[in-house]
């Protein structure tokens, strides 16, 4: 008797544990529906915003043009939603987090990861951002290089 209920016992946990299983790995791959195509941000100066020249001439004359570069990249980033998916000094989604991703990843990888990421993982969702001017997606390499595990100044 003591033997029939272990039997059973087993075949019961053994289901609990293929159903939870199941569960855990259809919850795990379910997802986020696609994201709409990126159109080109601001690819041209006409599609720039309008800018003051007076105004326009003391910013460029304060920042650096690496520092201009890593600000537009932020600004892209920003734009984009890219934090819905990944996360940036604990800020936005932290199940994919790009801290110290400039010291992990070659500027290559990095645009291959934007532009067509499932040439390097058949299995990843993403989307491509195969429609991201060449300015802008300098710019967001240029901000995601400069990304370390230790910076708490960005936002």
């Amino acid at each position: 008797m003591r033997r029939r209920l272990a039997q059973i016992l087993a075949v019961f946990t053994s289901l609990a544990i293929l159903m939870l299983s199941a569960l855990f790995a259809h919850v795990q791959q379910r997802g986020l529906p696609p994201a709409p195509a990126a159109a080109p941000i601001a690819s041209t100066p006409e599609d720039a915003p309008a800018v003051a020249p007076a105004q326009a001439d003391a910013d460029e004359e304060d920042i650096p043009p690496v520092g201009r570069l890593v600000d537009r990249g932020r600004q892209v980033y920003q734009e984009l939603r890219c934090s819905s998916c990944h996360s940036i000094a604990g800020s936005g989604n932290r199940r994919n987090p790009l801290d110290g991703v400039g010291s992990r990843l070659t500027r290559e990888l990095l645009r291959r990861w934007i532009v067509d990421p499932r040439s390097i993982d058949p299995k990843v969702w993403k989307p491509s951002y195969e429609n991201l001017s060449n300015t802008d997606l300098d710019a967001l390499v240029e901000y995601l290089t400069v990304l370390t595990d230790s910076d708490d100044d960005r936002k």
